[in-house]
């Protein structure tokens, strides 16, 4: 019973969301965040998490006020690329280029291009590294950053005049 007339006891139970006991969020940063059950990434070894890549394409290149027009080039691309972490992933491949060109005012016949190339990327998954590592995720924002260095030769069947080979 209290002393005053006035005054009353205060409740002191809890009635507000479950209060977690023991909670480290050290384990829910970066890598670890939003992990699910099951959803755990594997590192296979050297030759594990390796993908293959094959794809093409059409590029045309714009000549302002030079002797020779180009035709669509045809392009086709080979690459292999390893997975190192659910973010981290290095791509190598090859890619092979080919068209020919048109005839000009100077220029009466048809020239065959060749293009060779290597190229190296590093891709960088932000879809994992924002909403966490999810295998079964249909699509996925990856930003790469790449080099590559690529040979290209003109092989001109009636004008000698034209270069047959720069870098």
């Amino acid at each position: 019973m209290t002393d005053s007339v006035g005054e009353t006891a205060t409740d002191t139970a809890y009635y507000g969301a479950r209060r977690l006991q023991n909670f480290n969020a050290l384990k829910y940063v970066l890598d670890s965040r939003h992990r699910y059950k099951g959803d755990i990434y594997v590192n296979r070894g050297l030759l594990g998490n390796t993908y293959f890549t094959i794809g093409g394409g059409v590029s045309h290149y714009y000549n302002h006020g030079e002797v020779l027009t180009y035709t669509p080039m045809s392009s086709f691309r080979l690459a292999v690329g390893k997975d190192f972490s659910p973010m981290l992933s290095l791509r190598l491949g090859y890619e092979r280029t080919w068209g020919y060109t048109h005839s000009s005012a100077t220029v009466f016949n048809t020239n065959k291009f060749n293009g060779n190339g290597l190229y190296a990327d590093v891709l960088y998954n932000f879809s994992n590294y924002l909403m966490g590592y999810r295998p079964e995720r249909p699509f996925s924002v990856v930003g790469f950053f790449g080099l590559g260095a690529q040979h290209s030769t003109i092989l001109s069947w009636l004008n000698p005049s034209i270069a047959s080979s720069w870098w």
